[in-house]
C-alpha cells in the first residue's frame, strides 16, 4: 500500500521532534500525535484500558514536580487522542533507537492489535543512522536530534512492518510489561531479530540494580558525576547525559534531575548526596556526595543492605520484592 505522506497522521516521540517534523514538511498541528511521555521511566502497566493507563501515567508524572518534566494531558498527546488512529488516513510514526523510542514503537504495535484498529494504514520510518560524510556515520538516538532539513532529505520513506516486524515489537511490549523480571531474562535469551529493538530492550538490564553498588547504572553515572563535576545540579546532570549519550538510554534531565535529588531524600536510612538550594530547580540546587555515597560508589557496601528498592521497570516493582533481580554484568539475574 502506498502511504500518502501529506495526508497521514504522524506520530512522534517528544515536542522537539514534533516541532521539526512539522516544519519539515509544513503538516498541520492536528497531523502530529506526540508521545510527550518517555516511556522508560515509572509504572506501565499491562493494559488496553486507556483510562486506567492514563491514570498510571498521569499520576506518577505528577510526583515528579522538578522542572522539564512531562507535560500532562497535551491536546495533541497520543495516549489522549487514540481515537484519531480508527478512521481512514494513513498513519506515519517515526523513530529512532533510542530506548523510549523504540518502546514507543513497541506500544503501538500493541495498541495496534489490541484495539483491533487496521494495520494496513500504519507505516514506520526507522531512523538508525545517517551518512553526513564519506566514511562518516552517525548514529540517531532520537528524532528530536535531526533538523527539518535531515528530516526531509535524510530519512527512509515510510514503508510497512513486516509480521515478524509487528510480532517482534507485541512481544517487547508485552515483555516490558510484564510483572514479572524474569519475563525480560527469557526475552534476552531468545532476543528479537530487529537489531535496533533487540539492542533497547537489553539496555533494560541496566536499569536494575548492580550486585556491588545496589544501583541502577544511571544512579550510578550521576552519583560518579557528582563526585567529579559536583556541585550544581545542571552540571552533574549535563555530564550524565554526555556519558549516556552513547547507549540507548536517552534519559530527560527533568527525569535526571528528579532521580538524583531522590538519593539525597531524608526518607532514606542513608543518603547518597546531599541536597541545598532549590530542590525544584536544577540550576538553583546543589549536590555533594555523602561518605556512604563514596562507599556506595566503590563498591564497599550495597546501597540496598541500607536503603530500600524503591523504582520501577516498566511493570516490574522493586519495592517490597524478594529477592531481587539484579544485575551483574550485562546479564539480569532473577533469583528464584
Amino acid at each position: 500500500m502506498t502511504f500518502d505522506i501529506s495526508n497521514a497522521i504522524h506520530i512522534v516521540s517528544g515536542p522537539s521532534a514534533a516541532g521539526s517534523l512539522k516544519q519539515a514538511y509544513h503538516f498541520s498541528s492536528d497531523q502530529i500525535l506526540v508521545c510527550y511521555d518517555p516511556l522508560a521511566c515509572g509504572p506501565v502497566p499491562a493494559t488496553t484500558d486507556l483510562e486506567q493507563w492514563k491514570s498510571t501515567r498521569d499520576k506518577y508524572w505528577s510526583g515528579i514536580r522538578v522542572e522539564y518534566a512531562y507535560v500532562l494531558n497535551a491536546a495533541n498527546d497520543l495516549y489522549h487522542n487514540i481515537e484519531l488512529l480508527t478512521g481512514n488516513r494513513p498513519v506515519v510514526l517515526w523513530v529512532a533507537t533510542s530506548l523510549p523510542e523504540q518502546l514507543l514503537a513497541a506500544s503501538v504495535a500493541y495498541l495496534y492489535e489490541e484495539l483491533g484498529l487496521d494495520s494496513s494504514k500504519l507505516s514506520v520510518v526507522q531512523v538508525d543512522l545517517l551518512r553526513p560524510k564519506p566514511k562518516v556515520v552517525q548514529w540517531i538516538r532520537s528524532m528530536g536530534e535531526l533538523s527539518p532539513e535531515k528530516i526531509r532529505t535524510e530519512l527512509p520513506p515510510p514503508r510497512a512492518w513486516t509480521e515478524r516486524e509487528w510480532r517482534e515489537y507485541r512481544m517487547a511490549w508485552l515483555t516490558y510489561t510484564s510483572d514479572d523480571p524474569a519475563a525480560l531474562r527469557d526475552y534476552l535469551a531468545n532476543p528479537p531479530e530487529v537489531d535496533v529493538l533487540s539492542k533497547a530492550m537489553r539496555r533494560l538490564v541496566f536499569r536494575y540494580p548492580s550486585e556491588k553498588t545496589g544501583l541502577c547504572s544511571v544512579d550510578e553515572e550521576m552519583l560518579r558525576q557528582t563526585k567529579l563535576k559536583g556541585s550544581r545540579a545542571a552540571r552533574i546532570i549535563g555530564y550524565t547525559m554526555g556519558e549516556l549519550m552513547d547507549t540507548e538510554e536517552f534519559i530527560g534531565d527533568g527525569v535526571l534531575f528528579h532521580r538524583l535529588t531522590v538519593m539525597g531524600s531524608n526518607a532514606l536510612s542513608s543518603a547518597l548526596v546531599s541536597i541545598a538550594g532549590d530542590p525544584l530547580k536544577m540550576r538553583d540546587c546543589d549536590v555533594l556526595i555523602t561518605g556512604f555515597g563514596e562507599r556506595v560508589l566503590s563498591g564497599e557496601v550495597n546501597n540496598l543492605t541500607v536503603n530500600e528498592a524503591n523504582d520501577w521497570i516498566g511493570g516490574v516493582r522493586l519495592s517490597g520484592m524478594w529477592p531481587l533481580p539484579f544485575r551483574r554484568e550485562n546479564d539480569l539475574i532473577v533469583p528464584s
